[in-house]
C-alpha cells in the first residue's frame, strides 16, 4: 500500500521525464515503449502548463497554448492506441477486448478535459493534470505489460520465415552493426524451417544427422562470433563488466549445445516446437541479457562526450533509406560538431574574445541546417500522405526551442558551451531519428 501511495505521489507531483522515468514499465516492444515516452512527456507538458494557469502567472496566450496541446495529446493517443490494437490483432496477442476498453477510457479523459476547456472550465482541468498519466501508466504497467509479454508471440514465431517478421518483440540496442548481427543470427536459426519440412515426423537417421548437426555447428559458430564481437565493443567503450556478460554468454551457448544434442538423440523432435524454442531462446536473450548490458542509453553520452568528428559517431547513425534526408540528417550533426569546435577553439586562446555576432553566426548556421532537415521531413510527410504529422512538428520544435534556448541562455551568460551541451544537441537528434524518423519512413514499406 505505501508503495501504491509513494507512485501515486510521484506520478502527480512530476513535472519532467527524468521525475518520472524510472516508474514507467516498458513492454519490451520498442516502437511501444517510444510511444509510451512520447505520450507522457506530452502529458508532462500539459502539467507544467496546469500549474502556470493555477498560479499567479496566468495568461491568455498560457490558455491558448493549453488547448493547442491538449488537441496534440488527442490526435497522437488515438493515432498510438489504433497503432497498437492493429499490433495485437495482427500478432494474434490476447487482452484485445481489454485493451480496446481501456483505451476507450484514456481517450474519454482527454475528450472530457477538451470539452471542459471549451466549456470555459479552465481551474477544472487540474483534476486532469494527474489522473491521465496515473491511467495511462497504470496501463502499461498492467494491460501494456501483461499482452506484449514474449511469451503470447508464439504464434508469430511460428509463422515466421524472417527477422522482418519478428521486428515488433526484437529489442535494439542502438549499435547498427551489433542490431544487424543479432537479425543475421535469427535468420540462421529460422533455417530451421528446411530441416523440419524434411525430417520433421521422422526418426533421424543419415543423413539427417548429419543436416541437423551441420546446422547447430554453424549457427553456434555464428553466435560465438557475434559474442567475440560484443565482448570487443564492451571493452572499447568500458561499457559493463565483462564477468556478468561472459557468465550469460556461456549460459546461452551450453543450451544451444543441449538442443543440438537433444535433437540428435531424438529426445527433442524435429518439429515446429523445435524452432520456437530456438528463436524464443534467442529473442530473450537479446530482449533481457544484450538489452540491459547494451542498449543504448548505458553507453552512447561517454561516446558522444568523446567525439570531436562526424566519423567518431557514424557507427551509430541508422539509415531512412531516403538520401534527401540522411543527407540532410548528416549536415545537422556536422553543424553541431562544427559549433562545439568552435568554441572549443576560441577557449584554448588565450584573452580570446567571442563577440556576439560571432556567437551567433555558429548558432544560426546549426539551426539553419536543422530546419532544412525538418523541413525535408514535413514537405515527405504531407506528400505522401503519412499520419502522425502534427506530433512529428511538435517534436521538430522541441528539438529547435532547445538550441534556441542554448542560445539565449549563453548570451545572458547563464551557460557556458561544454561537451554536455553538444550531448543534448546531438542526442535529441538521434533519438529523434531512433524513435520517430526510422518508425515513420519504416511505415511506407507497410502501406
Amino acid at each position: 500500500m505505501k508503495e501504491t501511495h509513494w507512485l501515486n505521489w510521484l506520478i502527480r507531483t512530476a513535472t519532467t521525464w527524468g521525475d518520472i522515468h524510472s516508474v514507467v514499465e516498458e513492454t519490451g516492444v520498442d516502437s511501444l515503449d517510444a510511444s509510451h515516452r512520447e505520450l507522457i512527456k506530452y502529458a508532462l507538458d500539459l502539467n507544467r502548463l496546469i500549474v502556470m494557469i493555477d498560479s499567479e502567472n496566468f495568461d491568455v496566450n498560457l490558455v491558448k497554448d493549453k488547448k493547442e496541446k491538449l488537441e496534440i495529446l488527442q490526435q497522437f493517443a488515438i493515432r498510438k492506441y489504433e497503432e497498437e490494437e492493429r499490433l495485437i490483432e495482427k500478432n494474434n496477442l490476447p487482452g484485445l477486448e481489454k485493451q480496446k476498453t481501456e483505451h476507450f477510457r484514456i481517450l474519454k479523459n482527454i475528450d472530457d478535459a477538451i470539452k471542459d476547456f471549451s466549456d470555459g472550465k479552465i481551474k477544472e482541468l487540474r483534476v486532469f493534470e494527474g489522473a491521465f498519466l496515473e491511467t495511462v501508466i497504470y496501463h502499461i504497467k498492467g494491460s501494456d505489460r501483461q499482452t506484449f509479454r514474449l511469451e503470447n508471440w508464439k504464434e508469430s514465431i511460428l509463422n515466421s520465415a524472417s527477422w522482418r517478421d519478428l521486428t515488433d518483440c526484437t529489442r535494439e540496442m542502438g549499435m547498427p552493426e551489433l542490431d544487424q548481427e543479432h537479425r543475421d543470427i535469427l535468420d540462421r536459426i529460422l533455417k530451421v524451417d528446411k530441416i523440419i519440412e524434411q525430417y520433421g515426423g521422422k526418426a533421424l537417421e543419415e543423413p539427417g544427422k548429419g543436416v541437423v548437426a551441420e546446422y547447430f555447428d554453424s549457427l553456434g559458430k555464428l553466435v560465438k562470433s557475434h559474442f567475440s564481437n560484443e565482448e570487443s565493443f564492451i571493452s572499447t567503450f568500458d561499457t559493463v563488466g565483462l564477468g556478468a556478460v561472459k557468465k550469460e554468454r556461456l549460459l546461452y551457448i551450453t543450451n544451444l549445445e543441449k538442443n543440438r544434442s537433444n535433437a540428435l538423440s531424438g529426445v527433442t523432435k524435429i518439429s515446429p516446437e523445435l524452432k520456437y524454442n530456438l528463436v524464443f531462446q534467442w529473442i530473450a536473450h537479446i530482449n533481457t541479457v544484450d538489452y540491459g548490458k547494451l542498449r543504448k542509453e548505458l553507453w552512447w553520452e561517454k561516446i558522444l562526450i568523446n567525439a570531436t568528428h562526424m566519423k567518431d559517431i557514424s557507427f551509430l547513425i541508422k539509415k531512412t533509406g531516403l538520401a534527401e534526408v540522411d543527407e540532410a540528417f548528416g549536415k545537422a550533426l556536422a553543424a553541431s560538431f562544427e559549433l562545439n569546435r568552435f568554441f572549443g577553439e576560441v577557449a584554448e586562446k588565450d584573452g580570446a574574445l567571442i563577440t556576439n555576432l560571432m556567437v551567433e553566426k555558429q548558432f544560426e548556421e546549426l539551426i539553419d541546417s536543422v530546419k532544412e532537415l525538418f523541413d525535408i521531413e514535413e514537405k515527405f510527410m504531407t506528400g505522401n500522405g503519412l499520419e502522425g504529422i502534427e506530433s512529428h512538428m511538435v517534436s521538430h520544435r522541441k528539438i529547435l526551442d532547445g538550441i534556441t534556448r542554448y542560445r539565449v541562455d549563453f548570451h545572458q551568460d547563464r551557460i557556458a558551451i561544454s561537451a554536455k551541451m553538444k550531448v543534448h544537441i546531438l542526442g535529441a537528434l538521434i533519438n529523434h531519428l531512433d524513435d520517430e524518423d526510422i518508425q515513420m519512413f519504416n511505415s511506407l514499406g507497410d502501406r
